[in-house]
């Protein structure tokens, strides 16, 4: 069974299209998952970033947001965490 809008129920699906942030196209940067190994920390909170992916619904114009690889993330986090 292939993936449909939840809103629409359209098929037509854009997938893992890079979300960017910024006005113009020379200036945007890559939307980032954060997360922190010491959150508390007044400086040097040793971050942990992931790019975010979307998925984009072609007759709806709905959008779906997505970390590229979670389980990667999630491991990073963890490490991060174990390591502090």
């Amino acid at each position: 069974m292939g993936m449909k809008c939840l809103k629409c129920g359209s098929t037509e699906i854009l997938s893992d299209v890079p979300i960017g942030s910024g006005v113009d196209n020379l200036s945007a940067v890559p939307v980032l998952a954060l997360a922190y190994r010491t959150p508390d920390a007044r400086f040097f909170k040793g971050p942990a970033s992931h790019p975010v992916l979307a998925w984009n619904y072609g007759a709806s114009g709905f959008a779906e947001r997505y970390l590229q690889d979670p389980k990667g993330f999630a491991a990073m986090v963890k490490r991060e965490i174990k390591d502090v």
